[in-house]
């Protein structure tokens, strides 16, 4: 345990330039490449909200316990250094350190208000699922919030013949309409064609479901809504993500044989508007 890089970083016994340089530097630059890389390849798109929360708790003790250790590591490799009569380059990287913990604290604010949307979301749900007497047409009904994707689980499977998905819905969860279609892909059992079918309104995430659709009708008098993106808590680098899914969900409606003249215009209304 004694010469254990870990140890030995924790109790200050490492140079300054390799504590700071190396454990914190290059680790944060690593640790935040492997967080951007798997975001933007979509890791996490369509995760049940159990899951999402799972993984903001384990992140954030995996990241105070990596911060906690860089953090007094170095401090105390400064100090080693100050105590050689060395004083401008400690002081720098404890300035260095003191924006770390700020940056920290700051962020962790933001996990915790996420995960507080999410469960907060998850216990006022305002949603309807049921399967019609015949067996043959499932009915979503209001927003598409946390968990309702596992009600359309367990009714696919307990109603094989399910052809016909009726949507009437101002949108909602984005992960859960990703987590709808996947289910409609794998777990539907019917060998016939899927129609879904809007007589209202079918709005935001609906959409993504209703082109899930083989056969896709739209009532006289309905109406299909599309807007912007938007997350839960705003964050200052939230753009980067919110192209990231429009472009995906863009291009699933090419794939599902939408124009590219409509893709290029569908997210024209703003987060707010519609």
């Amino acid at each position: 345990m004694k010469n254990n890089y870990i140890a030995r970083h924790w109790r200050g016994e490492l140079p300054l330039g390799t504590a700071f340089w190396v454990n914190l530097i290059l680790v944060n630059f690593v640790t935040t490449l492997i967080g951007r890389v798997m975001l933007s390849g979509g890791a996490f798109d369509g995760t049940p909200w159990q899951t999402r929360v799972t993984l903001i708790g384990l992140m954030t003790l995996a990241t105070l316990v990596l911060v906690i250790w860089q953090v007094v590591g170095v401090w105390r490799s400064a100090n080693a250094r100050r105590k050689q009569g060395k004083r401008f380059w400690p002081a720098i990287t404890k300035l260095v350190l003191i924006v770390n913990v700020i940056a920290l604290i700051t962020n962790l604010a933001i996990v915790s208000q996420v995960a507080t949307e999410l469960y907060h979301s998850a216990q006022t749900q305002n949603y309807t699922v049921e399967v019609s007497e015949d067996g043959t047409t499932l009915s979503i009904q209001g927003e598409l919030g946390l968990s309702i994707s596992d009600h359309v689980s367990a009714l696919l499977q307990s109603h094989p013949n399910i052809d016909v998905l009726k949507l009437d819905s101002i949108g909602g969860d984005i992960d859960e309409a990703l987590r709808i279609i996947t289910i409609l892909d794998t777990e539907r059992t019917s060998t016939r064609p899927l129609t879904t079918y809007v007589s209202n309104l079918c709005a935001s995430a609906c959409t993504f479901v209703f082109m899930r659709g083989d056969r896709r009708i739209v009532g006289d008098n309905a109406l299909l809504g599309f807007h912007q993106f938007q997350l839960y808590v705003q964050q200052p680098d939230d753009e980067q993500e919110i192209m990231r899914l429009q472009n995906k969900m863009a291009h699933y409606f090419l794939q599902q044989g939408a124009d590219k003249s409509f893709t290029d215009v569908m997210y024209q209304a703003g987060a707010d508007d519609m």
